[in-house]
């Protein structure tokens, strides 16, 4: 629906503020695995939030926080 322009996201912006500003400092893979959320998932609803101007920095840090997490798995995975 984000994709399709289906979502008028501007109407909800007060909450998707509040809800991404709680979410920083908690993104991890054991977090998004909890939510059945893939990364690439998440990563396609931030860059929908970004759109937002008001939320573009806390997404952004979600952003950053969400590629360290893969990185960090990626490695122990190549040293397992």
């Amino acid at each position: 629906r984000f994709q399709l322009g289906e979502l008028n996201l501007v109407a909800y912006q007060d909450i998707l503020e509040l809800l991404v500003q709680s979410l920083r400092g908690r993104v991890t893979l054991d977090a998004l695995a909890a939510s059945r959320l893939l990364p690439s998932e998440f990563e396609d609803i931030l860059l929908v939030l970004a759109t937002l101007p008001s939320i573009e920095s806390d997404v952004a840090h979600l952003q950053a926080a969400l590629q360290q997490a893969t990185q960090l798995e990626n490695a122990l995975m190549q040293v397992a």
